[in-house]
């Protein structure tokens, strides 16, 4: 039973990253179907990476699937920082274009 419940959390998890990847996949759709192409939101868009693993974080890939976003390595790096609580009596800044309107 318990290896049945791992393997079920496992295809769940591949089926939200590909949910993932269809946004992305849009929204690159997008940027190239504009009337003007915004080279910089494409850039941006082909060189995000997930570097955080998915199976350990599933609550950040159903936020990513949720929100039709991808969590930027910027941003990961800044919510590792808070979470194991590295920043005491520190700030922390994203600039322009690393993502705080939509996360």
């Amino acid at each position: 039973e318990g290896a049945l419940i791992r393997d079920l959390q496992h295809h769940i998890v591949v089926l939200m990253k590909l949910m993932v990847f269809h946004d992305r996949l849009v929204r690159i759709q997008t940027i190239l179907a504009s009337d003007e192409l915004d080279l910089d939101a494409l850039v941006r868009e082909l060189k995000t990476r997930r570097i955080w693993n998915a199976h350990e974080h599933p609550y950040w890939l159903a936020l990513e699937v949720a929100g039709m976003i991808q969590i930027r390595p910027k941003q990961y790096a800044v919510a590792m920082e808070m979470i194991e609580g590295k920043i005491e009596g520190r700030t922390i800044q994203l600039n322009m274009g690393e993502g705080k309107t939509r996360v």
